[in-house]
């Protein structure tokens, strides 16, 4: 079996749409073989679905997915665990446990859930999406206004 974990550093992703990293790790009896990591640039979900089907996903952990998407992975027969906050190891430790629950087990089928996201993690989620798509990112609060160059 193959679990898939989308990614941000050493955590669980807050969205599997954006998520540009996943953690694939196959498991034997009930224990890690294997782990590697899987870059995915796309701009949308469909082709993380994909991804998910080329490298044999059988389980996704993951912290925030449209029930589009999630639908589309259990139709697929994937077992989708949504809505975990962890570090990836620790994640997939409680699931080899047994201590996380599947979408279908799950009784809020809601498409708007909120999500306890740290502040420090938007903020490196938003700077690397910036640096990916080629912006600059300064660190400070200089204000637009203080810049010579910006004066009406």
């Amino acid at each position: 079996m193959n679990v898939a974990i989308p990614k941000l550093n050493n955590l669980v992703a807050p969205c599997f749409e954006a998520a540009k990293q996943f953690e694939i790790i196959a498991v034997e009896q009930g224990h890690k073989v294997s782990s590697k990591t899987v870059i995915c640039d796309a701009g949308e979900g469909f082709k993380r679905v994909r991804l998910l089907r080329l490298h044999d996903v059988t389980v996704l952990i993951c912290n925030g997915i449209k029930g589009f998407y999630r639908d589309q992975l259990l139709a697929m027969g994937l077992e989708v665990v949504p809505n975990i906050n962890d570090t990836v190891e620790q994640a997939f430790t409680r699931y080899i446990k047994g201590e996380l629950k599947d979408s279908e087990a799950m009784q809020d089928d809601s498409e708007c859930t909120y999500y306890d996201v740290s502040h420090n993690d938007l903020v490196s989620w938003a700077r690397e999406y910036f640096e990916t798509n080629g912006y600059r990112v300064l660190s400070g609060t200089r204000l637009l206004s203080d810049r010579s160059d910006c004066r009406n």
